[in-house]
């Protein structure tokens, strides 16, 4: 093995070692401040094991060996990280209230993951014609996928106030645990800064709100923390009129969709025509040919099929424009939702909006005001 496999080794050992030298420590001395780690010892130490046996027994060259064993360590560490966030939460009791990331950063992250997710599979797939070992080609995309899923899932979940404390993705703190909290303001304008602190750990919990939230929260907090009547930081939000910050009105929810959509929308309509002018022009259609000779009935299918499409996407984007006119006026909520989810299908330009404003808008159609709004329109 060369030097190239060496530094790959020596973490592996390394990490290894440090871990079961803990491991040695907590049951010969019985240390109370040294605990279990699922995602540590039952994931990632048997995946070294197995890592180390790859690098030394595979047959294949040093880089694919290296590529197999980085994929049993990484996805190890990423099943083992949610199988322990799943158990937190289930430790934690019934949910009470969950602050999650900003439906606009959650829809960003879940386009670009998603897009990059598509990429990666469409190389594996690609990647079964090559000439290699497969085994690697699919654990080269397993750890990608798994990393893309792994950070799409960590900044989503956010902190959620369950029954006995509070639990983010790597951490659960028990109410007897927390000291007390803090407001402040954040660094944009319309969000406000918790900071819940801990009695043992300098390191505490933090998470940006909106402010029409704080009610509920304080409400929350000081059920299960009485000592802290009059949480501390009130003084830095004098200044923070939270009186305007009150819960919007489902016609302002829908005001960012509305107007995505209905560009969404445009965009399918006007990419059509051009689409199927220029499938004419390239194409064209089958010249005249002799009555003896057969004509050319593939290009003839093939002209027809995009024609259709281009029908198709025009057709799609008129919707998804009603639709818009609908949500606007909050009318007939079955087709607005049937409209967000024809936006998001890949037809023309206008999906490059429809996609991610179309999963808003279906967030946004699920929240109970809005589909009491339009009931109430309706009776």
């Amino acid at each position: 093995m060369g030097l190239a496999g060496l530094d790959f080794l020596g973490t592996l050992i390394v990490l290894g070692l440090s871990r079961l030298l803990v491991l040695w420590r907590l049951g010969t001395k019985g240390l109370s401040a040294t605990r279990l780690d699922f995602a540590t010892d039952a994931c990632m130490l048997p995946a070294a094991l197995a890592a180390l046996v790859v690098l030394f027994f595979y047959q294949g060259d040093l880089d694919d060996r290296k590529t197999v064993a980085y994929a049993l360590l990484v996805c190890s560490v990423y099943a083992g990280c949610t199988v322990q966030w799943l158990w937190r939460r289930k430790q934690a009791g019934p949910l009470v209230m969950a602050v999650r990331a900003r439906a606009p950063v959650a829809i960003f992250f879940g386009v670009c993951f998603g897009v990059l997710g598509i990429v990666e599979i469409e190389k594996l797939i690609s990647s079964f014609g090559q000439t290699g070992d497969p085994l690697v080609h699919v654990c080269s995309s397993i750890t990608a996928l798994g990393g893309f899923a792994f950070l799409l899932l960590f900044f989503g979940v956010g902190v959620e106030f369950r029954k006995f404390g509070c639990v983010t993705f790597f951490r659960f703190v028990p109410w007897e645990s927390i000291e007390g909290y803090e407001w402040k303001p954040s660094w944009s304008k319309d969000t406000l800064l918790l900071q819940i602190k801990l009695r043992q750990s300098p390191a505490g919990l933090q998470t940006t709100l909106h402010p029409a939230k704080k009610e509920k929260i304080d409400r929350i907090l000081l059920e299960h923390l009485p000592q802290c009547a009059q949480p501390t930081g009130a003084d830095a939000l004098q200044a923070f009129d939270l009186a305007s910050w009150s819960e919007r009105k489902p016609a302002e929810r829908m005001q960012v969709p509305v107007v995505m959509l209905g560009l969404s929308g445009l965009m399918q309509v006007l990419g059509a025509f051009p689409l199927m002018f220029w499938l004419v022009a390239v194409m064209g259609l089958p010249d005249s040919q002799p009555p003896h000779d057969q004509p050319d009935f593939m290009n003839l299918i093939i002209l027809v099929a995009f024609l259709l499409l281009g029908l198709a996407t025009m057709c799609v984007g008129l919707i998804v424009l009603n639709a818009a006119r609908n949500m606007r006026k909050l009318k007939n909520y079955r087709a607005c939702r049937v409209s967000a989810v024809l936006a998001m299908l890949p037809l023309g330009f206008g999906f490059l909006l429809g996609l991610p404003f179309g999963i808003w808008t279906l967030l946004v159609l699920r929240r109970a005001d809005v589909r009491a709004a339009f009931a109430r329109i309706v009776s």
